[in-house]
């Protein structure tokens, strides 16, 4: 797990709560990897294009096929984002729950990069983990509900057609009172610890796989 790649996507820079858990478990996760990698996306303030013709042609076209700049640029486009996805041995995504699914340029990442070379194979991407941590503006009981209905199946089974299936969704909901609001912050961090110390062990336990087969 040498690259993590670190994607938010609230719209709401100043006081995100699901801002403010990435960059607390990123820097948990730099702080036992020294000199290792992480690729950070911020799609509110760097949003990728949504698909359009462009990237649909661009990727119909024969090999070797002479195509249009915008089209260049598109299939170009592309392809970084889906270089990083198989740079990358861990995701941590910031996804906030909007309308009970994701945010738009959220949508629009995960339509760049849902492409043949990604979902081939069932999924090109197994062996990669994902953390997925969401919040939720509303504190009643039935929209929290109705989130975890709705966006962890959502997004559990889009990284599953890339090929992650080890997913750790992490809820926040809002809550009325300040007490309530900071035990449910201390929840989802427990919670988080508990996903990177899980990672950590999963990391040295396939280290010490290696030097055993090569000694069989």
């Amino acid at each position: 797990m040498n690259t993590l790649l670190h994607i938010d996507s609230s719209f709401t820079p100043r006081g995100s709560v699901s801002r403010k858990l990435t960059a607390e478990f990123v820097s948990a996760w730099r702080a036992e990897r020294a000199g290792e990698k992480v690729i950070y996306r911020d799609l509110d303030r760097a949003p990728v294009p949504a698909v359009d013709h462009d990237l649909v042609a661009a990727t119909a076209a024969a090999p070797g096929a002479l195509l249009p700049d915008g089209q260049k640029r598109a299939l170009a486009l592309s392809n970084h984002l889906i270089d990083e996805l198989f740079e990358a041995g861990a995701l941590v995504l910031g996804v906030p729950v909007t309308a009970f699914s994701v945010p738009a340029t959220f949508k629009a990442w995960l339509d760049q990069v849902a492409r043949d070379r990604v979902l081939r194979g069932g999924g090109a991407l197994k062996g990669r983990k994902a953390l997925v941590i969401a919040t939720l503006g509303d504190s009643d009981p039935s929209g929290k509900a109705a989130a975890r209905a709705f966006h962890e199946g959502y997004l559990r089974q889009v990284l599953g057609a890339f090929g992650i299936t080890d997913v750790t969704w992490v809820l926040v909901a809002r809550a009325p009172a300040p007490e309530a609001a900071a035990l449910a912050l201390e929840e989802a961090r427990l919670a988080l610890r508990a996903t990177l110390e899980r990672w950590n062990a999963d990391e040295e336990a396939a280290a010490r796989e290696v030097p055993n087969k090569a000694a069989a």
